[in-house]
Protein backbone atom coordinates (compact mmCIF):
# COMPACT_ATOMS: atom_id res chain seq x y z
CA UNK A 1 0.00 0.00 0.00
CA UNK A 2 1.60 3.69 -1.23
CA UNK A 3 1.56 6.17 1.15
CA UNK A 4 -0.98 8.08 -0.96
CA UNK A 5 -3.49 4.96 -0.62
CA UNK A 6 -2.87 4.89 3.11
CA UNK A 7 -3.72 8.69 3.20
CA UNK A 8 -7.01 8.63 1.30
CA UNK A 9 -7.88 5.58 3.92
CA UNK A 10 -7.39 7.59 6.69
CA UNK A 11 -9.41 10.50 5.11
CA UNK A 12 -12.11 8.76 4.15
CA UNK A 13 -11.88 7.06 8.22
CA UNK A 14 -11.56 11.04 8.94
CA UNK A 15 -15.05 11.80 7.27
CA UNK A 16 -16.64 8.98 8.41
CA UNK A 17 -15.67 10.29 11.61
CA UNK A 18 -16.91 13.49 10.75
CA UNK A 19 -20.07 12.42 10.01
CA UNK A 20 -20.51 10.46 13.18
CA UNK A 21 -19.67 12.90 15.22
CA UNK A 22 -22.20 15.72 13.77
CA UNK A 23 -24.63 13.63 14.12
CA UNK A 24 -24.09 13.10 17.87
CA UNK A 25 -23.39 16.82 18.41
CA UNK A 26 -26.71 17.40 16.11
CA UNK A 27 -28.43 14.76 18.95
CA UNK A 28 -27.07 16.50 21.55
CA UNK A 29 -28.86 19.67 20.79
CA UNK A 30 -32.27 18.10 20.46
CA UNK A 31 -31.22 16.65 23.78
CA UNK A 32 -30.08 20.66 24.67
CA UNK A 33 -33.51 21.89 23.39
CA UNK A 34 -35.98 19.46 24.96
CA UNK A 35 -34.32 20.01 28.50
CA UNK A 36 -34.64 23.17 27.93
CA UNK A 37 -38.62 23.10 26.96
CA UNK A 38 -38.69 21.22 29.93
CA UNK A 39 -37.36 23.94 32.31
CA UNK A 40 -39.50 26.50 30.83
CA UNK A 41 -42.87 23.97 31.52
CA UNK A 42 -41.98 23.56 35.03
CA UNK A 43 -41.36 27.06 35.64
CA UNK A 44 -44.48 28.13 34.02
CA UNK A 45 -46.20 25.45 36.33
CA UNK A 46 -44.33 27.38 39.19
CA UNK A 47 -45.87 30.28 38.06
CA UNK A 48 -49.24 29.15 37.73
CA UNK A 49 -49.44 27.27 41.04
CA UNK A 50 -47.59 30.30 42.67
CA UNK A 51 -50.80 32.81 41.95
CA UNK A 52 -53.34 29.81 42.66
CA UNK A 53 -51.79 29.07 46.17
CA UNK A 54 -51.87 33.45 46.65
CA UNK A 55 -55.83 32.57 46.24
CA UNK A 56 -56.27 29.61 47.91
CA UNK A 57 -54.19 30.57 50.90
CA UNK A 58 -57.61 31.55 53.42
CA UNK A 59 -60.26 30.33 51.76
CA UNK A 60 -59.13 26.66 51.15
CA UNK A 61 -56.42 25.67 53.43
CA UNK A 62 -56.73 21.86 52.59
CA UNK A 63 -56.12 22.81 48.53
CA UNK A 64 -53.23 25.56 50.19
CA UNK A 65 -51.36 22.25 51.50
CA UNK A 66 -51.97 20.32 48.34
CA UNK A 67 -50.32 22.87 46.03
CA UNK A 68 -47.40 23.73 48.78
CA UNK A 69 -46.48 20.17 47.86
CA UNK A 70 -46.82 20.10 44.42
CA UNK A 71 -44.96 23.17 44.26
CA UNK A 72 -42.27 21.84 46.37
CA UNK A 73 -42.47 18.95 44.24
CA UNK A 74 -41.88 20.96 40.99
CA UNK A 75 -39.38 22.72 42.48
CA UNK A 76 -37.39 19.40 43.15
CA UNK A 77 -37.94 18.84 39.95
CA UNK A 78 -36.27 22.12 38.40
CA UNK A 79 -32.82 21.14 40.95
CA UNK A 80 -32.84 17.75 38.87
CA UNK A 81 -33.12 19.01 36.10
CA UNK A 82 -30.52 21.83 36.58
CA UNK A 83 -27.77 18.66 37.23
CA UNK A 84 -29.12 16.92 33.61
CA UNK A 85 -28.43 20.41 32.01
CA UNK A 86 -24.95 20.41 33.38
CA UNK A 87 -24.29 17.16 32.29
CA UNK A 88 -25.97 17.39 28.85
CA UNK A 89 -24.32 20.75 28.22
CA UNK A 90 -20.61 18.96 29.18
CA UNK A 91 -21.70 16.13 26.96
CA UNK A 92 -22.70 18.64 24.06
CA UNK A 93 -18.74 20.63 24.80
CA UNK A 94 -16.96 17.38 24.38
CA UNK A 95 -18.55 16.27 20.99
CA UNK A 96 -18.36 19.72 20.09
CA UNK A 97 -14.55 19.77 20.93
CA UNK A 98 -14.03 16.08 19.14
CA UNK A 99 -15.66 17.47 16.26
CA UNK A 100 -13.40 20.39 15.65
CA UNK A 101 -10.32 18.50 16.44
CA UNK A 102 -11.59 16.23 13.64
CA UNK A 103 -12.91 18.60 11.17
CA UNK A 104 -8.67 20.17 12.06
CA UNK A 105 -6.70 16.65 11.45
CA UNK A 106 -8.79 16.26 8.22
CA UNK A 107 -8.29 19.53 6.56
CA UNK A 108 -4.60 19.15 7.88
CA UNK A 109 -4.57 15.54 5.65
CA UNK A 110 -6.48 17.47 2.94
CA UNK A 111 -4.28 19.97 2.30
CA UNK A 112 -1.19 17.42 2.94
CA UNK A 113 -2.19 15.07 -0.13
CA UNK A 114 -2.73 18.23 -2.09
CA UNK A 115 0.92 18.95 -1.99
CA UNK A 116 1.55 15.48 -2.37
CA UNK A 117 -0.23 15.63 -5.63
CA UNK A 118 1.10 19.45 -6.42
CA UNK A 119 5.06 17.89 -5.79
CA UNK A 120 4.68 14.75 -7.47
CA UNK A 121 2.91 16.65 -10.44
CA UNK A 122 6.22 19.10 -10.22
CA UNK A 123 9.29 17.40 -9.12
CA UNK A 124 11.20 20.84 -9.32
CA UNK A 125 8.64 22.26 -5.93
CA UNK A 126 10.86 20.66 -3.52
CA UNK A 127 13.80 22.28 -4.36
CA UNK A 128 12.39 25.52 -4.98
CA UNK A 129 10.70 25.06 -1.17
CA UNK A 130 13.83 24.31 -0.16
CA UNK A 131 16.07 27.42 -1.35
CA UNK A 132 13.02 29.91 -0.09
CA UNK A 133 13.51 28.05 3.37
CA UNK A 134 16.57 28.78 3.12
CA UNK A 135 16.99 32.31 2.05
CA UNK A 136 13.97 32.71 4.62
CA UNK A 137 16.57 31.16 7.52
CA UNK A 138 19.04 33.14 6.74
CA UNK A 139 17.06 36.77 6.34
CA UNK A 140 15.65 35.39 9.62
CA UNK A 141 19.40 35.00 11.11
CA UNK A 142 21.10 38.49 9.95
CA UNK A 143 17.54 40.05 11.44
CA UNK A 144 18.43 38.69 15.17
Amino acid sequence: MTVDDRMSSVLAVLDARVQLLESRFAAEMRVKEELRSKQIAIAEQEQELMLTLQSNSVNQPALFRVGELRLRKLVEDQRRLQTVLAKAALQRSLVHDQLRATLRQRLALTVQIERRSTEAADPYSLVQDDLALRHAWKRHQNVS
